[in-house]
């Protein structure tokens, strides 16, 4: 008799899993950071919904975890481009469509046209 756990395949696993299960340990460590916690925790949520996704349809959604820091964050481009990181996707899309249309639009210089001012006539000449 076979039993199920005796096959000598490798067990197919979803790319990415190895950096959950390394985000795991590191937030299980009596010394990590904050944001290795959070980070380890959303690691669990992710297998725990590839597990049992019912589970997680009842649960209340995490917070968003900080996005990490840059060399950049003190200076003013970093703070340009935080600003640019919290406009919606699809206003940037339009900005840069509207901006494209007016750019690429041939257009030519406009010209008011005025009527041509009447000499006054002198008195006696037809």
């Amino acid at each position: 008799m076979s039993d199920v756990n005796d096959s000598h395949e490798t067990p197919s696993f979803p790319p990415g899993i190895d950096d959950l299960f390394t985000s795991l340990r590191s937030a299980l460590a009596n010394d990590a950071a904050p944001d290795v916690r959070s980070a380890g925790a959303n690691a669990c949520r992710v297998l725990l919904g590839a597990l049992d996704p019912a589970s997680l349809r009842n649960a209340a959604r995490p917070p968003a975890a900080p996005p990490p820091s840059s060399p950049l964050s003190g200076s003013p481009l970093g703070a340009a481009l935080g600003a640019l990181g919290s406009i919606p996707r699809e206003q940037i899309v339009e900005f840069l469509v509207t901006g494209l249309r007016a750019f690429l639009t041939p257009s030519a210089p406009t010209y008011h046209l005025r009527p041509m001012p009447v000499p006054p006539t002198k008195p006696g000449t037809p």
